[in-house]
């Protein structure tokens, strides 16, 4: 089996912000791109802008973007185009980079190592976008940051400041529900959110501080059990607890992850743990709101809590792409500086691509010190695409009031096994 080579994102933030070139020119090569991607709303906006760009550059070219849902049934739909001669010429990976693995180990992804642009990604991202050997499958077009925003008139009318570790931010949950505000926003109804509100804690986990930790290892080949992991046994107990001191609206099972920012938005809530990609989404539904972002603190008082880091928006070209050759063209054109610039001003997120210069949204600014001085990256937790749905139904049915921990770490051993 292929192993993904997994990086923080410390270092990669470091070298992202330099240098530049024009962007590359167009022709009248007709075709049509087919690209599935799982992002839509306002936070797909950055490939709805980067389409238009594209067919304007090549007049005689169309992409087609058709947006599915991001839930447990994406893998599953976009694998069986691919086998089934409906291949998408391009598509957005799901829970990168860990979720390419299963495409690449079954031979599904054009090698993409020849492309000009691979050597124009930062280092760490060049290293974090292949495999050992070398090779790369994917276009990580954005370095993206998950952490806890938090609408600041609220704080101040309640006389809170921003919470540095665990207990103060359980406090300020208390006190939120104690004056009739909901504490905390989530599309539960999706699943992922409750994923990202885990991974955030275990974003500051010292068992997982470290790329390549045997903790996280020893979860994903099923050596070690979730049951008897410590940290994950903790990090669903303090979910748990979570939900029952009311951190979340008594409705959250039934809310999708656009409404959840809408209402966050809305003032409905003070708080959203959710990735910076929601910014767009925030800002059109309320373009005033005095938006702040910082950490989630999943530590002891004393400690430095980690920023959730992750690659957002791996793009791959399948095997069995009937237009592989325009894929790659449009590839190239993502993958140039200028292009970057705007793409990665829409998505309020940090650059890949060396010589992008992203205008920063004022939270993703705010966040930004935090994330330079410790991250914590999404694949270092010890989940595999089977055991992430395992904890996002999990985690469902603590916020439904169904399952508890002990069924949660169950069923995660069981997933274990697939």
């Amino acid at each position: 089996m292929k192993k993904m080579v997994i990086l923080t994102a410390s270092a990669v933030v470091a070298m992202s912000m330099a240098g530049c070139s024009s962007t590359p020119a167009g022709d009248s090569t007709g075709g049509t791109i087919t690209f599935v991607t799982y992002t839509g709303g306002a936070a797909g906006q950055k490939y709805v802008d980067a389409v238009a760009g594209f067919e304007a550059d090549n007049p005689g070219i169309k992409v087609n973007l058709e947006v599915v849902p991001g839930d447990a049934t994406y893998d599953s739909l976009v694998t069986t185009r691919i086998q089934g001669n409906n291949a998408p010429d391009i598509f957005e990976v799901l829970n990168p980079l860990a979720g390419a693995a299963s495409y690449i180990d079954a031979g599904l992804l054009r090698d993409l190592s020849d492309q000009p642009w691979v050597s124009t990604l930062v280092p760490g991202v060049a290293a974090a976008s292949g495999v050992t050997g070398g090779n790369t499958y994917g276009l990580v077009t954005s370095l993206a940051s998950a952490g806890v925003f938090y609408n600041k008139d609220i704080f101040e009318a309640n006389g809170l400041e921003v919470p540095t570790d665990w207990d103060q931010f359980l406090s300020a949950v208390a006190t939120l529900k104690a004056t009739g505000v909901t504490p905390l926003a989530v599309g539960a109804k999706d699943g992922w959110p409750l994923m990202v509100n885990a991974q955030a804690m275990a974003a500051s986990d010292p068992a997982f501080a470290d790329p390549g930790n045997e903790t996280a290892a020893g979860l994903a080949d099923g050596s070690i059990k979730f049951s008897e992991n410590d940290s994950w046994k903790t990090m669903v107990k303090d979910f748990s607890d979570l939900v029952n001191a009311g951190g979340f609206s008594p409705d959250a099972s039934g809310v999708t992850w656009p409404s959840s920012a809408e209402d966050f938005a809305a003032g409905k809530s003070a708080m959203l743990i959710q990735g910076d990609f929601a910014i767009p989404a925030i800002r059109t539904a309320n373009k005033d709101i005095n938006l702040g972002y910082f950490p989630l603190p999943y530590v002891a008082a004393g400690e430095t809590p980690a920023v959730l880091s992750y690659y957002q928006g791996v793009l791959a070209v399948p095997e069995a792409a009937k237009n592989s050759d325009l894929a790659l063209k449009f590839l190239a054109y993502l993958a140039d500086p200028n292009v970057a610039t705007g793409f990665l001003t829409t998505a309020a997120a940090l650059p890949t691509v060396q010589g992008a210069e992203p205008t920063l949204d004022p939270a993703v600014a705010e966040i930004l010190p935090a994330l330079q001085k410790k991250s914590g990256d999404s694949g270092q937790s010890g989940l595999t695409p089977a055991t992430n749905t395992a904890l996002q139904t999990g985690l469902q049915s603590i916020l439904a009031g169904n399952g508890d921990v002990a069924s949660v770490l169950a069923a995660l051993d069981g997933a274990q096994a697939q």
